[in-house]
């Protein structure tokens, strides 16, 4: 996240001792690449989201599972929290027998709490859930009921 969060002195001691060692950020670029079917997945995945009560951005992956779904699915969550207003994210998608939901947040939000309502957990910033026994739409439709829950803005 190139030290945009999470990060203190320790985080700079760690990146100043790895350039020490002759680390090269080039290199750690080349690493995080996508190819381009990947990347024209996310930007799918992102397109189709919709605004949840101002601030949450929720998109549906409904098309079957693929090779590397549940990393394309975090990068999404993670892009879409670069939207105007957004503070928390979630891409649903199928992958197996389960319907996955990967989530994300900035410092404001907190989808830790979320996906531990839908038998996942995680962080406060980044976290997710399998859901076994129902379709796309049942899990989509708990997010969204959990998402327009007006005790959840409290509990923050």
């Amino acid at each position: 996240k190139t030290f945009s969060e999470r990060t203190g002195v320790r985080t700079f001691e760690a990146a100043a001792y790895l350039k020490r060692q002759g680390a090269d950020t080039g290199d750690v670029k080349e690493y995080f690449k996508s190819d381009i079917e990947s990347y024209k997945k996310q930007i799918d995945m992102i397109s189709d989201a919709e605004i949840i009560r101002k601030s949450n951005a929720v998109s549906v992956w409904r098309e079957s599972s693929f090779d590397g779904i549940k990393l394309i699915a975090a990068k999404a969550a993670d892009e879409m929290l670069n939207l105007n207003e957004i503070e928390c994210s979630y891409v649903i998608f199928p992958e197996g027998d389960a319907i996955h939901i990967s989530a994300r947040s900035d410092i404001h939000g907190n989808v830790q709490r979320d996906m531990e309502r839908l038998g996942g957990g995680g962080h406060r910033n980044a976290a997710g859930a399998q859901i076994q026994g129902m379709d796309i739409e049942q899990v989509y439709n708990m997010l969204i009921e959990i998402l327009n829950d007006p005790e959840r803005e409290e509990q923050d």
